[in-house]
């Protein structure tokens, strides 16, 4: 799970959802700043939840997973949330105001 709510609520929220567990590892975008890419790569298989990231860690993150195989799916709000979604395998951007993640046509939707 990767998202802006802070670590302790992401990875309750997480636990209660079924996607971590007491024995999963959550990390911030302050520790992921102090991380390589190729570091970043090697921990994500046991890393379950993001928290307190930015659109530019949410990229980052989705090119790790994709370099272990991992198939990604992205949903997002807002338009920095773009990148990300067009970089996942699977995207379903949220339709919300004036502008959105799918403005990006409809290759975008796959």
């Amino acid at each position: 799970m990767i998202t802006v709510t802070i670590r302790h609520t992401a990875t309750a929220i997480a636990r209660e959802i079924g996607i971590a567990s007491d024995d999963d590892t959550a990390i911030t975008g302050v520790e992921l700043d102090k991380m390589s890419d190729e570091e970043l790569r090697r921990r994500t298989p046991e890393i379950a939840v993001y928290a307190r990231v930015t659109a530019e860690h949410k990229l980052q993150i989705i090119r790790a997973l994709k370099a272990n195989e991992a198939v990604v799916a992205m949903t997002g709000d807002g338009v920095n949330d773009a990148p990300a979604i067009k970089g996942a395998d699977i995207a379903s951007p949220w339709e919300i105001g004036t502008e959105s993640p799918s403005s990006g046509g409809p290759d975008h939707h796959r």
